[in-house]
């Protein structure tokens, strides 16, 4: 069963999305103040779809284009979050049972036929072109 596009996401979750360990989210969470997902009462974190969308370019400018964390933590200070929420789609990867954050912000399967084989080591996920 997915979940609709406005559904919250555990850790979990998110991190199998972008093919990071949880340890990497919680350390993001500490280097950027505006990465804050909801805590449930058991200390759980939830993360909403802007959070995922604002992760997402988090991911791709230190992974991708290889920017330090003190160079993110300026942009988003002299620019906000909007640029890098917009990069989101230039990284799509998950797992057949995972979601699929498109950069408008919905949430789908693609077809197949715009889908290629992830780099990820994590798992062998598809990446979305």
């Amino acid at each position: 069963m997915s979940k609709s596009a406005d559904a919250f996401r555990t850790i979990r979750e998110v991190a199998d999305w972008l093919g990071v360990p949880t340890h990497v989210l919680r350390f993001w969470e500490s280097k950027f103040d505006v990465v804050s997902p909801v805590k449930g009462p058991g200390g759980r974190r939830y993360y909403r779809p802007d959070d995922m969308r604002l992760l997402g370019g988090i991911r791709v400018l230190l992974h991708d284009q290889g920017m330090t964390i003190r160079g993110v933590q300026k942009m988003i200070a002299e620019d906000g979050t909007a640029p890098i929420e917009a990069l989101t789609g230039a990284y799509l990867c998950r797992s057949s049972d995972q979601i699929l954050l498109l950069a408008d912000g919905t949430s789908g399967r693609q077809p197949a036929r715009y889908q290629r084989r992830c780099k990820c080591r994590r798992h062998g996920s598809r990446r979305s072109l």
